[in-house]
């Protein structure tokens, strides 16, 4: 069997790419990425996609593509030249692209992930979400939570096969690079700095409870990377919370 994958990027600091490079490593099937943004500084593309063809996928880049007409006429020819059998998406853009070259290939399976539960804005999208999830063969909920309010928001989805499979991690050691100390009242949170994560409404929090409040006992710990860390980085810095806010790069 031959699976397409639609991404938004390669960043496996967010939980989506991270599952699909391991589905890749661990699959006895083909697998192949089409991918629209790089989500990241140059340096972390390249070695996002070396870790991806290292698992043994094949890349189709369409970062350079200007126009979503463009973006589906390029999937269209993966389908066609490679005889691909599965198309999973996993974002709004993904859904449609995904769902209307279903239309037009109907042997074509199409496995949709609902990897969070934000509200599609716009009548037209989510006319046409609505229309793509009719036609899906199979959804996939990385929670409970996502799960019912997608279906809330599409009820259509309650009429397709539906599992929950949540975000995985591999088990954690320590490497001997983090030399500090959690402090008694410490807080911890652990995924992408990507924009949709709104990490930054943490360090106005921490702002008002350390700096207004005077909360000197709290620690705020970020455990991860992307694109949004310099700006972070910067905010904590200007709100001076350094002593009390800490980002730790995530280590492969």
């Amino acid at each position: 069997m031959k699976v397409l994958h639609l991404l938004p990027t390669l960043d496996v600091h967010g939980g989506t790419p991270k599952k699909t490079l391991d589905l890749v490593g661990l699959s006895r099937h083909e697998h192949a990425l089409y991918y629209w943004t790089t989500g990241c500084v140059p340096e972390l593309h390249e070695n996002f996609e070396a870790r991806f063809r290292k698992a043994g996928a094949a890349l189709f880049d369409g970062t350079r593509t200007a126009t979503a007409l463009m973006h589906l006429k390029g999937v269209v020819q993966i389908v066609d030249r490679h005889g691909i059998d599965v198309v999973q998406s996993c974002s709004d853009f993904g859904d449609i692209i995904a769902g209307i070259i279903k239309y037009w290939r109907p042997n074509l399976r199409h496995v949709v992930s609902l990897v969070n539960a934000i509200p599609a804005s716009g009548t037209l999208r989510r006319t046409l979400l609505s229309a793509v999830y009719r036609r899906a063969d199979h959804a996939i909920y990385v929670s409970e939570y996502v799960r019912r309010e997608k279906q809330t928001h599409f009820p259509v989805l309650a009429q397709r096969h539906g599992v929950v499979i949540y975000n995985g991690t591999h088990r954690r050691t320590a490497d001997g690079t983090f030399h500090g100390r959690l402090k008694r009242t410490a807080l911890v949170t652990v995924g992408g700095i990507n924009p949709h994560k709104n990490i930054p409404v943490l360090v106005e929090a921490m702002d008002i409870l350390v700096n207004q409040r005077g909360r000197r006992d709290l620690y705020l710990y970020i455990v991860g990377d992307g694109p949004g860390r310099r700006d972070l980085e910067t905010a904590i810095a200007r709100r001076q919370l350094r002593a009390h806010v800490s980002v730790l790069v995530l280590q492969r």
